[in-house]
């Protein structure tokens, strides 16, 4: 009967934009070139979405369709408290990590895997 959130918690909330522009550091880092980024609004995004969909292969039209749920789901501000789960962690000597470290870790890993064979 109890819920047990597994995620930052509020006080540990990663904003979209802080986690862009880690993301981008990464790829400067790896001197993987990254195109100039561009801010549609909402609205015009799933505009072009529908205005695309008709010319793209089946495959595309498909992964394409979840569009509207991640616009959605990004859309609301969400907040999970974490304060049961790190309750019971802490009762067990289990503290959780440190998530700027952690994030940075699961980015070297991916950047690793992902590229690492075109590093010199």
């Amino acid at each position: 009967g109890r819920v047990f959130h597994l995620c930052a918690g509020p006080e540990n909330v990663f904003l979209l934009e802080d986690i862009r522009i880690r993301v981008l550091r990464k790829f400067h880092a790896y001197n993987i070139p990254t195109p100039k980024g561009i801010f549609l609004p909402t609205i015009l995004l799933r505009f072009i979405a529908c205005l695309i969909t008709p010319f793209i292969p089946k495959y595309q039209k498909r992964a394409l369709s979840t569009l509207p749920i991640f616009l959605d789901y990004l859309s609301e501000k969400q907040v999970f408290n974490n304060k049961e789960t790190r309750t019971l962690l802490e009762s067990h000597n289990i503290l959780l990590p440190n998530y700027d470290i952690l994030f940075e870790k699961v980015l070297d890993y991916y950047f690793y895997l992902t590229y690492s064979e075109k590093e010199p």
